[in-house]
């Protein structure tokens, strides 16, 4: 029993006396926007040339593939992608592709994807030229992250695909990021504007609306779209804490508890106070949980980004020794005694 005590003793002294853990800082959707930016940047410089015949024969095969029975596509109802496509399968004599040419139509088929046709009693909708910009953007990614060596004719190949992996990385964190981060300050907002509002409820709705559309979870993982479903269903603790919540707040029970307090002159008001003010720390509480499970999605969404890995992957490992030592002393000690 003295060796035991010693043991813990001593594990607990390692602890609270040893060395505290270093944590990489987790980027914000800015930071990763910026990251994905310089990544871009360096493949941009990074002098390679590709094969335009090769080139040639990759944008022919995205051109069979939008035009073939999967998606249906023309150039009639998608006359600027099969533009960028054309120009790249008929380059003109003595033409060069650059690391700086791919990156130009990599923004330009990004731009035609965002592309919307006018709302008709519902939500926007991308144009037909906006959809196959999105096909061939994602083949075009596919292509820039492992170009064949054979297709290379100057600079690095390896270097320019390190650095568009990365870019690409950085940057589709920095969108799923930026989505939930924008679906939280539109819950806040939500809150502010009206006076009978739910935090908690709030982010349910604008977080769960994710699992309403397929599209919305592109590019998640299982355990994020797990997380997604754990705020939106929320837990038998949290859920009755909301019900009881709901109880205390709201124009309807605030102004009961305000009408008998006219009533009878003041003298529920200590009643009142028994009552609502549990009521209100149950909301509270609720609200917190569902905060801290949306702000536990935002992390695992940054986390999963290569700019936190290279953060995580530089903290030194920690000196594990004061832990040992303590627990030896308390050993030494538990045999002297």
């Amino acid at each position: 029993g003295r060796v035991g005590g010693a043991m813990l003793g001593g594990i607990l002294a390692g602890k609270a006396l040893g060395p505290a853990t270093e944590k990489a800082a987790i980027p914000t959707a800015e930071e990763l926007k910026s990251a994905a930016e310089n990544s871009y940047n360096t493949a941009r410089n990074s002098g390679l040339q590709v094969n335009p015949k090769a080139m040639s024969n990759v944008a022919t095969q995205f051109h069979q593939e939008l035009t073939g029975p999967d998606y249906g596509f023309t150039p009639a109802v998608a006359p600027k992608t099969f533009g960028v496509l054309d120009e790249l399968r008929n380059p003109p004599a003595g033409a060069t592709i650059t690391a700086s040419n791919l990156d130009a139509i990599r923004r330009n088929l990004g731009h035609i994807s965002s592309e919307v046709q006018p709302a008709q009693g519902g939500f926007p909708r991308p144009t037909p030229d906006a959809a196959a910009a999105s096909i061939v953007a994602d083949n075009l990614k596919n292509y820039m992250a492992s170009i064949p060596q054979s297709h290379v004719m100057a600079g690095n190949a390896e270097d320019y695909v390190r650095a568009i992996q990365e870019g690409n990385g950085n940057y589709a964190a920095a969108m799923r990021l930026g989505n939930v981060d924008a679906r939280l300050s539109k819950a806040e907002n939500a809150v502010d504007r009206q006076v009978a509002g739910s935090m908690d409820s709030q982010i349910k709705s604008k977080v769960g609306a994710m699992l309403d559309n397929p599209q919305r979870l592109r590019g998640l993982n299982q355990d994020e779209i797990n997380q997604i479903s754990l705020i939106n269903k929320g837990t038998p603790t949290s859920n009755i804490l909301r019900q009881l919540g709901r109880g205390g707040a709201g124009v309807i029970p605030v102004g009961i508890h305000i009408g008998d307090a006219v009533l009878s002159g003041g003298a529920t008001l200590p009643y009142s106070a028994a009552i609502a003010g549990p009521l209100y720390a149950a909301r509270k509480i609720a609200e917190a949980m569902t905060k801290s499970r949306a702000n536990t999605l935002a992390d695992m969404l940054a986390k999963r980004s290569p700019l936190y890995q290279s953060r995580a992957a530089s903290i030194p490992p920690v000196d594990a020794m004061p832990n040992r030592t303590a627990v030896v002393r308390a050993l030494m000690g538990a045999a002297a005694r």
